[in-house]
């Protein structure tokens, strides 16, 4: 049998292809976050897609009976319950309309947030990103510029923490 002639610039590409499993990955020098443009109360803001589980539009939540103005009840998620707050309350925004939206933060156990609208996701440099920034609520971790607006960027777990205190002035812990 004879050997298959290959013409020089078949070998030369062949060759380029190997050569590119044996050079080392040049990194990006620019790294990036993901983050989800949202609406709260009629305000502008941002969250780390890497601080969300989950992302649900229009989804039943079962109202039940609570001290907790921020409460707005449970919801099911995979067969899980999981309360489900009111994001523009806990942020002490008014104004707004009904949440339609809401994200399961990442954690141990499992917490809604519920806001108004979701506007996208988008792809920001973290070198974008300013730190720090106040917004009165102490969840603001930094802003980020999205399009034409600059979005305070919500620190999802400082607001889970905050959720905690909630319940512990609510509800004291027991005597035994």
């Amino acid at each position: 049998m004879t050997p298959v002639r290959t013409s020089g610039t078949a070998a030369s590409l062949r060759d380029a292809f190997d050569r590119s499993f044996a050079e080392a990955e040049t990194p990006d020098e620019t790294r990036y976050e993901e983050v989800l443009a949202i609406t709260i109360a009629g305000q502008p803001y941002a969250l780390r897609l890497s601080e969300v589980s989950a992302l649900h539009r229009d989804r039943k939540v079962v109202p039940i009976p609570t001290r907790e103005p921020a409460l707005l009840g449970i919801a099911a998620f995979r067969g899980t319950l999981a309360p489900v707050y009111d994001f523009a309350t806990l942020l002490g925004c008014t104004g707004g309309s009904s949440p339609r939206c809401l994200i399961l933060a990442r954690g141990r156990a499992p917490v809604g947030l519920a806001f108004e609208a979701l506007e996208g996701q988008r792809r920001v440099a973290r070198d974008g990103i300013s730190f720090p920034a106040h917004d009165g609520t102490g969840h603001a971790h930094g802003t980020v510029r999205i399009a034409s607006s600059v979005r305070p960027l919500i620190h999802i777990a400082s607001v889970v923490e905050a959720i905690a205190r909630r319940i512990e002035a609510h509800d004291p812990p027991k005597e035994r």
